[in-house]
């Protein structure tokens, strides 16, 4: 996926982006540069998405929430009290 880089911050060793199709908070592991010889010819978006098509809300069943509570303390600091609020819905 092509994505917008928005900030460097040397400093902090942080890269903001924009225009991913991921959910807030969700990490990137590898970036590689643009090149234009691997660019498809003709871009087309399918009827089915619109301008619109944010993420507004996130529903788990009853038995995934009961599988991430018990993975929770396996994953680190992804699932910190500051972490966006649809990583903490369960």
């Amino acid at each position: 996926s092509l994505v917008r880089i928005e900030r460097v911050d040397k400093d902090a060793l942080e890269i903001a982006l924009s225009a991913l199709d991921l959910c807030d908070g969700t990490p990137v592991f590898d970036l590689k540069p643009y090149v234009p010889w691997d660019t498809p010819d003709r871009l087309a978006v399918p009827a089915w998405v619109a301008a619109d098509d944010a993420l507004r809300s996130v529903s788990w069943a009853a038995a995934a929430r009961d599988d991430l509570r018990r993975l929770r303390g396996h994953l680190g600091d992804l699932y910190r009290d500051d972490a966006p609020a649809a990583e903490r819905a369960f």
